[in-house]
């Protein structure tokens, strides 16, 4: 395994641990963190989507992955908040942090960590290294 190959594992193992105790954390109920636990989780999930991403794809081909994916996600959210298709009616309140038009920032990126380990999982599907029983069990 090449010391880069190792530097992204522990990374990757360093935003699991840290997304762990968010977990344990949000039992403290101290108001001043919970305020704050949107944006450190996003940032936890963003932090290891990009590690990922960067690592199984390269940096041109996580880069343009993540500005379609956005862009589209933005487009499908402010769609939605000004017509009700396809996601229904609703509204971000201020709660969220700054917003691109009517979208707050911190909503883009949570989808593309799912996005990516959604694509790993077809890979493995695809190369016959994961069975239908298996991918239920991913559900």
């Amino acid at each position: 395994m090449s010391n880069q190959a190792r530097v992204s594992n522990g990374l990757l193992w360093v935003f699991i641990a840290l997304y762990v105790l968010m977990g344990a954390a949000r039992l403290l109920h101290n108001p001043h963190l919970q305020r704050l636990m949107p944006f450190i989780s996003v940032a936890i999930l963003m932090g290891f989507a990009i590690v990922h991403g960067i690592r199984r794809y390269g940096w041109r081909h996580f880069v343009f992955f993540f500005i379609v994916a956005f862009v589209i996600s933005w487009s499908y959210e402010t769609l939605s908040i000004l017509t009700g298709f396809p996601f229904g009616h609703y509204i971000y309140t201020d709660n969220l942090g700054p917003k691109l038009w009517l979208v707050p920032l911190l909503i883009m990126p949570v989808p593309r960590a799912c996005e990516l380990r959604d694509g790993d999982v077809g890979s493995l599907y695809r190369s016959g290294q994961l069975d239908d029983i298996r991918l239920l069990d991913l559900a």
